[in-house]
């Protein structure tokens, strides 16, 4: 047997085929014996109905035809023959392979050779309808082809087909990723394309014809390295042809790498700052009035500056039930608004003052606020301290200013008397009784 393209079928040489091909040689030669008992038998139900009389081959030749255009040419003159020695034995006078009739003879030689040529004909057209049918069936397949290879052209990824793990085909896609022409990568050893640590996995991959997923390093044709994710399952099971889609994604890996590193960074410092900072999803009601918040997340500070415990995931409400409503206010109007505010505020459920920056992030459908803070109770009790202080000095420093002006009077009005005796001693012709420094060590005199 031979494909369409007039090649060996590999079936020829497969002797486990050879039992299909005599169970259809069975069945088409089997159908020429049943399609000439059925005309046969046919033939007797007509003569019932319409008496004797009948043309000897007349049932016989709708047989013929369905046995050859099912069954071909051998099986249609097969089945001409069959009819002929059914007539001749059974049908046409006298009994046995005895016809004595010319017009007997002349009618069973006309039947044979139309039988012949019947089946010839119908050969012919089967011939027609297969070459056709197969006709259809290569065009469909490079119509097929065609189509597959545009998508793999198309395509953004790198696509190769290999055989016993070498190349047997790839699209540019594939070439242009590694640095080669397509001529030369058909025929290169799949391991001569993997980086060394990941040849041993990726060979045994294809060795053991498993359908994978993974990522790998391949190496460039200058040598450089690229990371690459390759989907690669078996063209059937156990096969060692294999079909394989190549995607370079280095640029991606390095931006994790990236983000990784950016990460570790950001949660260092989220770590170790000693300001608290959290992340809150903050909850409306109906009415669209919000009444309530759950922490996203919280840093190793959070804790030692709220005193609250475990918080991450909980309500505030659950935390704190008698929190003021004047932060749940804020920080809605900033998850609504988008605006960040900074400001200072008491939080007397918790026992302390916090200096806060909060501003809105995400989408703003999601409602979520940062807030960055730092206890500042500390300072606000030195504040309200240092008032404390003031007021008792200014107490102080009016009773003394009291105290100065009653001790003044006292001591002016001393003075007056003094000067007063002075003047009566002078007028009495006296020397006066108090030296001129009217002051408080003024002694009077022996």
């Amino acid at each position: 047997m031979t494909t369409p393209n007039n090649q060996p079928d590999p079936s020829d040489n497969l002797p486990g085929l050879a039992r299909p091909n005599r169970l259809a040689w069975l069945l088409r030669y089997g159908l020429a014996v049943a399609a000439v008992g059925a005309g046969l038998g046919f033939r007797q139900v007509l003569t019932v109905w319409v008496g004797p009389g009948l043309p000897a081959s007349i049932t016989f030749y709708p047989a013929v035809m369905v046995v050859a255009l099912l069954g071909g040419f051998g099986p249609g003159v097969a089945a001409t023959a069959l009819a002929s020695l059914a007539s001749a034995y059974w049908i046409l006078p006298p009994a046995g392979f005895s016809v004595s009739a010319p017009t007997d003879r002349l009618g069973l030689v006309v039947f044979t050779g139309m039988g012949v040529f019947m089946s010839g004909v119908a050969e012919l057209y089967r011939r027609r309808r297969h070459k056709a049918a197969a006709y259809d069936r290569e065009a469909a397949l490079r119509e097929s082809e065609a189509r597959l290879s545009a998508f793999a052209e198309a395509t953004f990824e790198g696509i190769v087909e290999s055989d016993a793990g070498r190349v047997v085909d790839c699209n540019e896609q594939l070439a242009r990723m590694l640095g080669y022409s397509v001529a030369e990568l058909i025929g290169l050893e799949i391991a001569s394309l993997i980086a060394p640590e990941d040849r041993d996995r990726v060979i045994a991959n294809i060795r053991e014809s498993r359908e994978s997923a993974i990522e790998h390093v391949m190496l460039r044709k200058d040598g450089t390295r690229i990371v690459v994710e390759v989907h690669g399952r078996p063209v059937s099971p156990g096969s060692a042809r294999r079909h394989t889609a190549i995607r370079d994604i280095t640029a991606r890996k390095r931006t994790e790498a990236a983000l990784r590193e950016s990460e570790a960074r950001y949660r260092g410092l989220f770590n170790t700052i000693d300001a608290g900072f959290c992340i809150i999803e903050m909850i409306f009601e109906a009415q669209g009035s919000p009444v309530d918040y759950r922490f996203l997340v919280v840093n190793a500070a959070f804790e030692k500056q709220t005193g609250l415990h475990d918080a991450q995931g909980k309500l505030m409400r659950e935390l704190a039930p008698a929190h003021e409503a004047h932060w749940f206010e804020v920080y809605g109007r900033i998850a609504i608004t988008g605006e960040a505010e900074h400001f200072v505020n008491e939080a007397r459920a918790l026992g302390r003052w916090y200096d806060v920056y909060a501003y809105r992030v995400g989408a703003p459908e999601s409602r979520q606020v940062a807030i960055l803070f730092n206890d500042i109770t500390a300072h606000k009790q030195a504040e309200a301290e240092l008032r404390r202080r003031a007021e008792e000095l200014r107490a102080a420093n009016e009773e003394l200013t009291r105290f100065n002006r009653v001790t003044v009077g006292r001591e002016l009005r001393i003075i007056e008397l003094k000067k007063q005796v002075n003047e009566l001693c002078a007028r009495l012709g006296q020397p006066p009784r108090y030296a001129a420094e009217l002051d408080e060590q003024v002694q009077p005199m022996p």
